[in-house]
């Protein structure tokens, strides 16, 4: 918001498409290694024994950060030179270090130090995005190498919290081969792998319409179109995950025992609940849309109906985290990655056909669209699940 307000839609429009970058080749390397841990880092007294383990996995995590940097300083040395090239490795870096420091708190169930870690984040990231927003007025260019500066200083502010990432960094091994060949990394690949594709994709599928209007229309234009949506996105995504996150636990507790039935009531009732929060929201935006995008953005009004498209896909996509937990329970991961796959490709392929002629508005459009591709099939594919489960349980 403070980025499109005072340095303008073309900054955040060339910034964003940078930013998604790295945090997509974080997202998809650090996937790979969270799943693994997520899976195989047990949480014991024993506090030597505890640092290797997260040892182990943190060789892992300078692994992928090495093999990440040819897809990342390629990308970004092609889009912008050198100097954005190193200042988005550093970025990565930091963020994978913060991803890592937040994993391992949650599995040991540190909740004081996760507030603590992300507070320290956001708030530098606040303070220091307010210090530029308000005192530099230097060109385009001058002012992305500073957000991207102040980005991974605020990621950077892990290492205040997990004093612990610099002794492993600097015991780490950066020995490509040996650690791809370790007997861990072979362990959490099976399983990872599946979980990693489909979380990669998800995040392609929010982001790949940003590209596509830049491909037609000016930076000015891709930063309108993604300050809005992510402002959207963001507050939907909000408002939504506390839902999912309350009932995930009852719901993989209820299917472990058997009681199949039970947790698809409770999948039922926290979509029901998303429906309720998301209709007292555009209750809401309806009404307040007039002055909404011109207060945080800086923007003129916008049509309700764009504004209700966004928001729409939005709450689909929150909706669908919900209806493939059959899928995901019963460890359906490839039909999920394939279902996700076709929304991608419907949503590549109609933005490459419609927004050179409708603008981002069919952007706005497709996106809830492609979505409801996903949850169709997911929701086919669950339910003959679900029936077959059910005769084995009553046979």
């Amino acid at each position: 918001m403070l980025i499109t307000k005072y340095m303008g839609k073309e900054t955040y429009g060339e910034f964003t498409i940078i930013y998604s970058i790295v945090i997509l080749v974080a997202t998809s390397t650090f996937a790979f290694i969270k799943q693994g841990m997520l899976r195989f880092y047990i949480h014991s007294d024993n506090i030597k024994k505890n640092k290797g383990i997260k040892l182990e996995f943190y060789n892992l995590v300078i692994a992928f950060y090495i093999l990440a940097q040819v897809p990342l300083i390629a990308f970004t040395y092609f889009f912008k030179g050198l100097e954005f090239s190193l200042l988005s490795s550093l970025l990565l870096f930091f963020n994978i270090n913060y991803m890592f420091a937040f994993t391992v708190y949650q599995l040991e169930k540190k909740s004081k130090k996760v507030f603590i870690l992300e507070f320290l984040v956001y708030f530098s990231l606040l303070i220091l995005l307010l210090v530029i927003s308000f005192l530099m007025k230097n060109n385009q260019s001058t002012n992305i190498i500073y957000l991207l500066s102040i980005y991974a200083i605020s990621f950077s502010t892990v290492y205040f919290i997990n004093k612990d990432l610099l002794s492993y960094l600097y015991k780490c091994s950066y020995n490509l081969k040996s650690l791809i060949q370790s007997p861990l990394f072979k362990k959490i690949s099976f399983y990872s792998f599946g979980m990693v594709s489909w979380i990669s994709i998800s995040y392609l599928l929010n982001i790949a319409d940003r590209y596509i209007v830049s491909l037609f229309y000016s930076i000015e234009i891709v930063g309108e179109y993604t300050s809005i949506y992510d402002l959207i996105f963001k507050m939907v995504s909000f408002i939504s995950i506390p839902v999912l996150y309350a009932s995930h636990p009852y719901i993989l507790q209820n299917w472990e025992k058997g009681k199949i039935k039970k947790s698809l009531e409770l999948i039922n009732g926290a979509i029901k609940l998303e429906i309720v929060i998301f209709t007292i929201f555009i209750f809401l935006l309806y009404f307040t849309n007039e002055y909404f995008f011109q207060f945080f953005l800086g923007l003129k009004p916008i049509s309700f109906h764009l504004v209700f498209s966004i928001a729409l896909g939005s709450f689909l996509w929150q909706i669908s985290l919900l209806v493939h937990k059959v899928l995901e329970l019963s460890k359906n991961i490839k039909f999920m990655v394939i279902s996700l796959s076709i929304a991608l490709i419907t949503n590549i392929i109609l933005n490459l056909l419609l927004v050179p002629s409708m603008g981002y508005s069919a952007s706005i459009f497709i996106t809830p669209f492609s979505i409801l591709i996903y949850i169709v099939l997911v929701l086919y594919k669950s339910n003959k699940i679900t029936v077959e489960l059910n005769k084995e349980i009553n046979e």
